[in-house]
């Protein structure tokens, strides 16, 4: 991915919080290669999302459920073979895949983002992404001010039932 993605002086990685009790070494291997790659020093992922003009990630985690809800122009690029996916999430792959929010490939990931020039509020802001996404939301990353108030009714719901 870092291969073919131009303008890297504007990347900001931020690795897995748990990367230093792993054994891979990602963080030191990609900046061996990259070294003037910058790494955030922010220790609040939300601060960080806040100022985040494009958010990528390589796996399906709560980072990208938290970028889509928060409307943050994002891409997620993973092994197809290492997800299982429920039947009923399929058509949110697919539209997804559709809409060059996930791609199963990181060359074409970075191709995509090297085609936007700059100006990734043009594809982000589409009616069809803005739809999928919407939708992918509503299904999977929704929340809300009274998120305490509608689980209680949700559980009550579920009892009385």
């Amino acid at each position: 991915f870092l291969k073919k993605l131009n303008n890297l002086e504007s990347l900001i990685i931020r690795p897995h919080w748990i990367e230093s009790l792993r054994k891979w070494d990602n963080l030191e291997r990609i900046k061996a290669k990259f070294p003037h790659l910058r790494e955030d020093q922010n220790l609040s992922f939300y601060d960080s999302l806040a100022k985040c003009k494009l958010f990528i990630t390589d796996h399906f985690g709560t980072t990208f459920l938290e970028s889509m809800q928060k409307n943050i122009p994002s891409v997620i690029f993973i092994n197809g073979t290492s997800y299982l996916f429920r039947k009923n999430f399929l058509p949110y792959v697919k539209a997804l895949e559709c809409e060059k929010i996930l791609f199963f490939n990181p060359e074409s990931a970075a191709e995509h983002l090297n085609s936007l020039h700059q100006d990734i509020d043009k594809w982000w802001q589409q009616e069809s992404v803005q739809e999928i996404r919407n939708n992918f939301v509503a299904e999977h990353a929704l929340t809300s001010e009274n998120w305490m108030k509608e689980w209680e009714q949700e559980l009550l719901s579920n009892i009385k039932n």
